[in-house]
């Protein structure tokens, strides 16, 4: 088989895709687990009936759980598998976009191959989409390299007033929809601020859209459900992918591509981590917490195939949460309202891009 631009690990998945196994591997974890509620359920009924002990149900419970949890462990490495695939298909397709080809008949093209096994075709066709943007980048370093810019100096430009009603009409809508339109408040907060951002003096623009978001949250809260409740520990990881593959930098190449790149169960335990540090510390040591946590995540975050990098110290945020403390107290207690802005603005502030540029990786 032909190399991939994505690397072996696209090779592989493309030998194992074609397998069905976790799909018939979780149905039958999950028809055993369901007969076995159904026991446990009978069992629990004439327990209260008292016609047999409670003993039974200590058997037949610790087996549905480990059914059940089999089952689930093969929904998510089946929705893994897909989900890489998807997005080599779904590059390609934009890719042809860019180049005025018809997106939905490459992305339809792509699973035809598949369902003939075609793999040979997948990578050729795949392979010429990469190359298409790396020539793309080739002519944009040619054009740039006579304007480099030194500036290092990144902002938030938004006023404490307006960010403060914005933000109240934000938590109206997530509260009066008993938390069901959290992604439209969340595609109006990350449009807003992402539209008054700069980055090393590079002016930020935000080009999302809420219905595929709105799609990506009904889907979401379905694997939730599947998953009983484990899934719920991705999605805020989705969230912040999906805030800066859509957030672009004026002037640069947007083809190449942006996103998050972190673990999403690293990223869960390091937020738990510092959430129990900051609760056991009593909150002393927030400014440790917020730089090492922003310097982590801005890390793995890449804009239009650059890279970004956090260089904001704890020990300059110590003295800044200090005055915070201080005009919250002399303001009883009204400055505390424009904290939250203050943090972003500090974050925005100590916020830039590395020299270099490649297409962001997919999987």
């Amino acid at each position: 088989m032909i190399d991939s631009m994505y690397g072996k690990k696209f090779l592989k998945l493309l030998e194992k895709i074609s397998h069905k196994r976790f799909i018939y591997l979780a149905i039958i974890f999950g028809a055993v687990s369901l007969i076995n509620l159904a026991t446990n359920i009978y069992l629990i009924v004439y327990m209260v009936l008292k016609i047999y002990p409670y003993e039974y149900l200590f058997i037949s419970l610790p087996i549905f759980i480990v059914f059940l949890a089999l089952m689930i462990v093969f929904i998510v490495l089946r929705v893994y598998e897909n989900r890489d695939f998807k997005r080599i298909v779904r590059r390609s397709a934009e890719i042809a976009s860019l180049k005025g080809e018809d997106e939905h008949f490459v992305f339809e093209e792509f699973y035809q191959l598949r369902k003939k096994k075609d793999y040979a075709s997948i990578i050729t066709k795949s392979n010429h989409y990469y190359l298409l943007i790396e020539e793309d980048l080739k002519n944009y370093l040619k054009k740039i390299s006579k304007n480099k810019s030194a500036s290092k100096k990144s902002s938030l430009e938004v006023k404490v007033l307006p960010y403060l009603g914005f933000k109240i009409a934000l938590t109206l809508i997530i509260v009066c929809s008993l938390g069901l339109a959290y992604p439209l408040a969340y595609y109006l907060e990350t449009k807003y601020e992402v539209n008054l951002t700069n980055i090393d003096r590079k002016v930020c623009r935000f080009q999302g859209e809420l219905k595929p978001l709105m799609k990506a949250w009904v889907k979401w809260l379905a694997l939730v459900l599947l998953t009983f409740g484990v899934y719920a520990f991705f999605i805020s990881k989705k969230f912040i992918i999906w805030r800066y593959k859509n957030m672009h930098i004026d002037k640069e190449l947007s083809s190449l591509g942006g996103g998050y790149y972190a673990n999403a169960w690293t990223h869960f335990f390091l937020k738990l981590g510092t959430n129990l540090l900051l609760l056991l510390s009593l909150g002393f040591t927030k400014p440790w917490c917020i730089a090492w946590m922003n310097k982590y995540e801005i890390s793995k975050t890449m804009i239009d195939g650059r890279t970004l990098y956090f260089n904001g110290k704890s020990l300059h945020l110590g003295g800044k949460i200090f005055l915070w403390w201080f005009l919250t107290i002399i303001t009883l207690g009204l400055y505390s309202h424009v904290v939250n802005l203050s943090f972003k603005k500090w974050v925005d502030k100590h916020t830039h891009l590395k020299n270099g540029y490649r297409q962001a990786p997919l999987i």
